[in-house]
């Protein structure tokens, strides 16, 4: 009997676990705020959040960053008042592509309203009237409009009936995808714009590759329908690390080191390889 009930404190014991510390003050609507603690996960497992399909929650997280048993998460509350953190959802990714659930103690924290807006303020009140200063503003885009109506007019066609020529990209989804990632990779860019550049070239792809709208999908949303696509585990998984740092430096200003940037970069090349349509098979006879 002590033997049996030692052993079920040892499987409680082992249970995933994620705890977060609540902000230490109100948070402004819509405002990313970032949330540190711990997680409990078996050897080799990554944490990794997948919201329920159909979930629209108070909360969302933007990004999660793991480093051994020490966690950030970036969250935005949406709604005013008391929020709390979805529960469900969380997983701990072993490398075996295996997942179980991870058990996140309650998180709650206060969403107010932005700060320089009063309750029985008229929105009007916040833009302001439009000013003489805005005729300099407007004579501009004026002259800019009969600039470019001028070279519409102008410029040199080639196509029938007046048209210009249109140009075709003969590329596969996939090898217009490593071009982009290799212009990028040679380009000089600041992070934030590296990472935003990243993510879109992969969002691009996985709409062409696999038919699923990613322009307008939220990083959470984006991987359920990659998982959807039977796209496997351990390759959802490098995914949603990429999106998840670039939601980070995006959102939270983190700054990534230069090797998490080239890993960032290798990850996403690495995902369109192994993703792309695999050539036919050669015949044997082919050749002969």
């Amino acid at each position: 009997m002590i033997g049996i009930l030692a052993l079920l404190a040892g499987l409680a014991w082992a249970e995933p676990a994620l705890e977060l510390k609540p902000p230490a003050t109100s948070v402004v609507i819509g405002t990313p705020v970032e949330l540190e603690g711990t997680v409990s996960l078996p050897d080799g497992a990554s944490l990794l959040f997948e919201p329920p399909a159909g979930s629209s929650g108070p909360v969302t997280v933007l990004g999660v960053k793991q480093d051994k048993g020490a966690v950030k998460v970036v969250v935005a509350a949406f709604e005013l008042g008391l929020v709390s953190l979805p529960e469900k959802g969380w997983l701990a990714l072993g490398a075996d592509g295996a997942a179980q659930p991870v058990r996140l103690s309650p998180v709650r924290f206060e969403s107010v309203g932005p700060p320089d807006v009063k309750p029985d303020q008229d929105i009007r009140d916040i833009r302001g009237p439009i000013g003489p200063a805005l005729w300099p503003l407007l004579l501009l885009l004026a002259a800019a409009a009969a600039g470019a109506w001028w070279w519409w007019k102008n410029r040199k066609v080639e196509g029938p009936g007046g048209r210009p020529a249109p140009v075709v990209d003969h590329r596969l989804p996939h090898e217009r995808a490593l071009d982009e990632l290799n212009a990028l990779f040679q380009s000089e860019v600041p992070v934030k714009e590296f990472y935003i550049r990243l993510t879109d070239i992969l969002r691009r792809y996985f709409q062409a590759r696999f038919g699923v709208d990613a322009a307008v999908l939220t990083t959470g949303d984006l991987m359920r329908h990659l998982r959807e696509s039977e796209l496997d585990r351990p390759l959802l998984a490098r995914c949603r690390d990429v999106f998840d740092h670039a939601d980070l430096v995006k959102f939270a200003k983190w700054v990534p080191s230069t090797a998490e940037i080239r890993k960032d970069w290798t990850e996403a090349e690495g995902l369109v390889r192994q993703t792309a349509p695999k050539p036919p098979p050669v015949p044997e006879n082919a050749g002969k």
